[in-house]
């Protein structure tokens, strides 16, 4: 079943109209790791949906029942995060049959990647008073058997084996109650952030995690990472003449800042082309376009009404942009764009 709902010219770029329902608070996307299918959950109907890019046609669906907060694409299969429940599923990637349940109490982030089968949870564990008081805790999953294998949490010490710590305590260096948690691509990092926008990294070495480095303080919890993992940005704060400056780092060196992206409004998301480098920044009105080095380069009006949440191709060039009036998916590329057309003329 084609998701295509209309198309539309805008200069030089193909904008796809989705048969979406934009009444997600918190819409949830992501691509395989080949880009050759996205997934997405429609919160209206918590249904997580697998959707074919090259010609934008539903191959399969999973009625979930709940709601979802948090989707990821591992070697696995896909990770969703339950909170309701309080657990994990592991979903076949190409029939979304549930593979695994996993229990994880409080259960609100999940990080994943196409080149892994361990994955994180970010969830909570009692800390005394009979299981009445909780506190946030890390779960290093084995998504392929569907299992825990450590779980972290602030009384961390040198005397639980499988995880490292270079920084006192661990949970410390982790930080508590984080707000957002990713893997790069490579499994080779986490990052999270807590409430004050610390990045922090870690490098994963089998079963054991080890704190790397920690950036400056920026006053928000959420980030975003990159579809290459080279990159990371911090949402955006103010500048003085009353416009909006979105922070970027090079994920290899969180404390010195590389580039500000400015824009006239505020943006609740931002995308990384790894093929041309370039940086979309969808805001009130319109979708922005800079270079690699953050000079404007172009930009039209998009009609999404408040951007949510943008997703990039992993091979660059396209890109998803979920807003609260409609989900549109974009195609800069000349060449694809011609075959659309050839193929809809023929049919």
């Amino acid at each position: 079943m084609s998701v295509v709902e209309e198309r539309e010219r805008l200069d030089e770029v193909d904008a796809i109209r989705l048969n979406i329902k934009p009444d997600a608070v918190t819409p949830l996307m992501t691509y395989s790791g080949d880009g050759d299918y996205f997934y997405l959950v429609d919160q209206g109907e918590t249904v997580l949906r697998r959707i074919r890019s090259a010609d934008l046609t539903q191959v399969a669906t999973l009625d979930i029942g709940v709601r979802c907060c948090e989707i990821a694409y591992s070697k696995a299969g896909i990770v969703l995060a339950l909170p309701s429940t309080e657990v994990v599923w592991v979903v076949d990637e190409k029939t979304l049959k549930v593979k695994f349940e996993i229990p994880v109490q409080g259960v609100s982030l999940v990080a994943a990647n196409p080149t892994t089968a361990i994955g994180f949870a970010g969830g909570s564990l009692p800390t005394g008073n009979g299981g009445r008081s909780s506190s946030s805790a890390l779960f290093m999953l084995d998504l392929a058997e569907g299992q825990i294998l450590h779980q972290i949490q602030s009384s961390y010490g040198p005397k639980i084996t499988g995880l490292s710590m270079n920084s006192g305590n661990f949970m410390l260096a982790l930080g508590a109650r984080s707000q957002a948690l990713r893997m790069s691509p490579d499994g080779a990092h986490v990052y999270s952030a807590d409430g004050n926008a610390r990045i922090r990294r870690f490098r994963l070495d089998g079963h054991d995690l080890i704190f790397e480095e920690v950036g400056e303080q920026h006053g928000s919890g959420k980030f975003f990472l990159s579809v290459d993992g080279k990159w990371a940005a911090l949402p955006p704060g103010f500048t003085t003449d009353g416009g909006y400056r979105i922070s970027v780092f090079e994920t290899q060196d969180l404390k010195k800042q590389k580039l500000d992206v400015v824009i006239g409004s505020y943006a609740n998301t931002i995308g990384f082309d790894p093929l041309t480098g370039a940086i979309y920044v969808p805001g009130r009105q319109e979708m922005h376009i800079f270079t690699a080095t953050g000079g404007s380069q172009a930009g039209f009006e998009h009609g999404l009404g408040d951007p949510r949440l943008l997703i990039v191709h992993p091979q660059g060039e396209r890109f998803i942009t979920w807003g609260n009036r409609k989900v549109v998916y974009y195609d800069l590329n000349q060449k694809r764009t011609l075959q659309r057309v050839e193929a809809d003329a023929d049919e």
